[in-house]
């Protein structure tokens, strides 16, 4: 891919993502499930439906890779059900603070699915003001709305005695 993009006079397919093992690689969207041990009873093995790599500056935001698997979903389906594959629900969505948002859970659920992600402060912070005031080391709070929708505010304690807060939303969860 470096070298095709080098001959297309494209910037070169590398990203930069802190916080990451390879901070300067090829990015790629797994659609991932998992299926049960065909030989060990109680276990599973992850299996890759589909991926998208992140080719060209601009080429797709992380959002919008989530609603292309949506869209291909019922065609891969189809297809693995040719090879005895049967699922019988959508997948359940969980994705990290790049991709999470609410007009994204909204999509997931008027497709027929469930998700969990984790948000980022600056996602409707006023949420997260709320959900973590007072909270104290190592505890979390969560509030409900009127869709069963679930959002959490975590606050975890690092080993040098600092605070981080982790912001989490689901429409995964039914009952109270």
């Amino acid at each position: 891919m470096k070298i095709q993009a080098e001959l297309d006079g494209e910037p070169i397919p590398v990203v930069y993502i802190q916080r990451k093992p390879n901070p300067n690689g090829l990015e790629i969207f797994p659609l991932a499930t998992y299926v049960k041990h065909p030989a060990k009873e109680g276990s599973i093995l992850p299996f890759i439906l589909d991926m998208r790599p992140h080719l060209r500056q601009g080429d797709s935001a992380p959002k919008e890779v989530v609603r292309q698997f949506m869209r291909r979903f019922n065609f891969i389906i189809h297809t693995l059900t040719l090879f005895r594959w049967t699922i019988a629900s959508r997948p359940h969505v969980v994705a990290d603070a790049a991709f999470g948002g609410l007009d994204l859970l909204q999509d997931v659920e008027t497709w027929g699915g469930v998700a969990t992600f984790s948000m980022s402060l600056n996602n409707n912070g006023y949420i997260w003001d709320v959900l973590s005031v007072n909270v104290p080391p190592n505890s979390w709070r969560c509030a409900q709305n009127d869709k069963s929708w679930i959002t959490s505010s975590h606050t975890l304690a690092a080993k040098n005695a600092s605070l981080h807060r982790q912001q989490l939303i689901s429409n995964a969860f039914t009952g109270n």
